[in-house]
């Protein structure tokens, strides 16, 4: 677990700091991929990865850097195994090679930024949020798209957006993204295709 500090373990019990002098020690975000746990270091374009079915060791090598669009990584996550690495101006899709281990997909840089960190999910089979120009995307494939048309007018009179926290759930077998703006007091809901 992270939340802008340390990464933090637990049995339950207890929270224990990561030990491991190698581990990136400002992180926001973990996930996990093919026996490997990966955190972004905030405040760069680059994320981790731990030795493989071993979350506990780290080696200072063992990182990669997304510098195929601009800015730093502000939120990593994993789906249909390849890793979505956000960015304020872009995201890129990078994936496991099976040797590298991460290198990015082709045609998996993506100029498409985000202004709400807690606003990426996955939604069906897409990813979903809240883009640099408060725009609700859906990226289908490599392509992005809008999906914010009713919500657009609305989505510009909040004051502010990067606040923002989302979640998913299904309603009868529809897959529903809950956004939040808490700043507005307002939560708008998307539903995507039956899953």
């Amino acid at each position: 677990m992270a939340n802008g500090g340390a990464m933090v373990t637990t049995t339950g019990s207890s929270l224990v700091t990561m030990a491991d002098v190698d581990a990136p020690t400002t992180v926001s975000h973990v996930a996990y991929l093919d026996g490997y746990v990966l955190a972004n270091k905030t405040g760069t374009a680059t994320f981790y990865f731990s030795a493989i079915n071993d979350m506990l060791t780290w080696g200072a090598a063992d990182f990669a850097s997304a510098n195929a669009t601009p800015g730093n990584l502000i939120a990593l996550h994993v789906g249909w195994r390849e890793i979505l690495l956000v960015k304020p101006d872009g995201v890129e899709t990078w994936f496991n090679d099976g040797s590298t281990p991460f290198v990015r997909l082709d045609g998996g840089a993506i100029q498409r930024g985000c202004s709400a960190i807690y606003s990426v999910q996955q939604v069906g089979n897409n990813w979903v949020w809240l883009d640099e120009q408060r725009r609700f995307v859906k990226l289908d494939g490599r392509t992005p798209s809008h999906i914010s048309f009713p919500f657009a007018k609305r989505i510009s009179r909040y004051g502010v957006v990067d606040d923002v926290t989302s979640d998913v759930t299904l309603v009868d077998g529809y897959p529903l993204w809950l956004v939040h703006f808490p700043n507005a007091a307002k939560t708008l809901a998307y539903h995507s295709e039956k899953s």
